[in-house]
């Protein structure tokens, strides 16, 4: 396939997904380095490099993801445990109000107020 034609396409490609999504993908710097391959085994060649160098970048920061894995497996472990106990305590705290309060007493209409706005 000439260089000419294959930029033609790339071109026609790039305005209907402009046009179809919003999205200009003209002012994306990959474009210029896709704009400067003259054939479809030249894209395939820097698609592959790109591919390659994303290996090399995710595989040197594994152990830092290995690390962090569980650490973030823990505090939201813990904070669904913390969510809970709270919510326990506030029921806890209303039902205790609501039974040993009477409901003419100060105590009963300020504490059962209190704790029905938090």
């Amino acid at each position: 396939m000439p260089a000419t034609s294959f930029r033609a396409i790339l071109d026609k490609a790039l305005a209907d997904y402009r046009d179809q999504i919003g999205v200009e993908l003209d002012k994306h710097p990959f474009v210029d380095e896709l704009r400067g391959r003259d054939s479809p085994d030249d894209v395939l060649k820097l698609l592959e490099d790109k591919a390659n160098n994303f290996k090399v970048y995710r595989d040197g920061n594994r152990k830092l993801i290995n690390w962090l894995k569980p650490v973030v497996q823990t505090i939201h472990t813990l904070s669904g445990v913390l969510g809970e106990a709270v919510s326990l305590m506030n029921r806890m705290r209303w039902i205790f109000l609501s039974t040993f309060c009477r409901p003419t007493s100060r105590c009963h209409s300020n504490q059962l107020r209190q704790s029905l706005s938090v």
